[in-house]
């Protein structure tokens, strides 16, 4: 018995050309309709992660978890609406937070409004990453 795989080649390019256009198709759906579920990681599209975790050292720190709509508000507050926030840590005491790129200073001022509000921060657990657009 033969294979004959160059006969049935272009039902197999068919099909190959049907998943890749099915596949760029949801991605497409996926970004405008859906909110990104797919979401490119912070070196595609560029931005500022700041990642942080409360002092539990410091008494009636810990006491709660991080809400999400709380740090939602605090980001509204700085002008950083569409920003991504994520609760970290088994407690729940710390926040990823992805936003758009931010200077030193707009930095500086997110954070001191976040311990503000919040609790203070153990600066050993401070990780601020930038990823400019050239790299993105």
């Amino acid at each position: 018995m033969k294979l004959q795989v160059n006969k049935g080649r272009r039902v197999w390019w068919t099909i190959s050309a049907v998943g890749m256009l099915a596949s760029i198709l949801a991605m497409a759906v996926s970004f405008t309709q859906f909110n990104a579920p797919l979401r490119p990681g912070l070196d595609f599209t560029g931005g500022t992660r700041l990642q942080v975790e409360l002092d539990c050292s410091i008494s009636g720190n810990c006491e709660q978890r991080i809400e999400t709509a709380q740090v939602r508000d605090i980001l509204n507050e700085q002008g950083l609406g569409g920003a991504n926030v994520q609760i970290i840590g088994e407690e729940g005491h710390g926040i990823a937070v992805r936003t758009p790129t931010l200077g030193v200073e707009e930095r500086t001022q997110l954070t001191e409004a976040l311990e503000t509000e919040i609790g203070q921060f153990d600066p050993n657990t401070i990780a601020i990453e930038t990823v400019g657009p050239t790299i993105g």
